[in-house]
């Protein structure tokens, strides 16, 4: 389910899923939230140098750039154990101003 946010949105997936795709152990507890903010990359290349820059500013790797159905995604975690998700997808169209159109998306 997406809602729009003005140039933003906010999905939501399943937590077994969510977990699932970001290979955390269990999809309840253990230090898995189930919830994670996405950066959204230009380009393919963009995701795994991404990961890397977050790696080397303290970061830890959690998923290494993998090819999905929709594009190429990775996660890692900040110092304090927050989750991201570096994606591309050609799915997702950015308007001129940088900002996602959320009607376009599948």
């Amino acid at each position: 389910m997406k809602f729009d946010l003005g140039g933003y949105a906010l999905c939501l997936i399943s937590r077994a899923d969510f977990a699932k795709d970001a290979l955390a152990p269990s999809p309840a507890g253990n230090g898995f939230s189930g919830v994670g903010l996405i950066y959204l990359a230009q380009t393919p290349e963009q995701v795994p140098a991404i990961l890397a820059q977050a790696v080397a500013a303290g970061g830890e790797l959690v998923k290494p750039a993998t090819r999905t159905r929709w594009g190429i995604a990775g996660y890692f975690k900040d110092p304090d154990g927050h989750l991201f998700e570096v994606d591309y997808e050609d799915a997702w169209v950015f308007d001129t101003e940088h900002k996602l159109v959320v009607d376009k998306v599948n």
